[in-house]
């Protein structure tokens, strides 16, 4: 009697991809993120300078430009109503204001457009963080979306 052949192994098309791995391209997932977050804001893009805006930015020297650096990280140059005009200290959001007062001056779709990439990234970041952590890339994707 002939010697019983083996069954052949099914050969497998890929490996399982493991739940922690980013996808192929993770600038795709920044891509979309960045785009995503720029058509959610789109309709804000034509508005002007409403409320604090104007003490924060247009009437604040700090936010005048990026010679005022130093100026934003010593010297508290925050307005607010909330607690009875008392100036508060927020250098990287006033810096954040600096750039774009260097870019487009008070050009208002300027603030809305970087404020919208601001936001991408950082929802890139939770998901990135999250992928690292352990978390499924599905579920880090739905929590960066959230």
């Amino acid at each position: 009697m002939p010697p019983r052949a083996r069954p052949r192994a099914k050969k497998r098309l890929s490996e399982p991809v493991p739940r922690h791995a980013l996808p192929e391209s993770p600038w795709l997932v920044l891509c979309g993120l960045l785009l995503l977050s720029l058509a959610l804001n789109a309709n804000r893009f034509g508005n002007a300078l409403v409320y604090d805006d104007l003490e924060v930015i247009k009437n604040n020297e700090a936010a005048w430009g990026l010679r005022n650096t130093v100026r934003i990280f010593t010297t508290p140059s925050w307005w607010s109503l909330a607690v009875d005009y008392v100036n508060h200290w927020r250098p990287l959001t006033t810096w954040t204001y600096a750039v774009n007062y260097s870019l487009h001056g008070l050009e208002v779709a300027g603030y809305h457009v970087v404020n919208s990439l601001i936001h991408g990234v950082a929802c890139w970041l939770v998901f990135r963080v999250l992928v690292a952590s352990g978390v499924a890339v599905r579920s880090a994707l739905l929590a960066a979306l959230l």
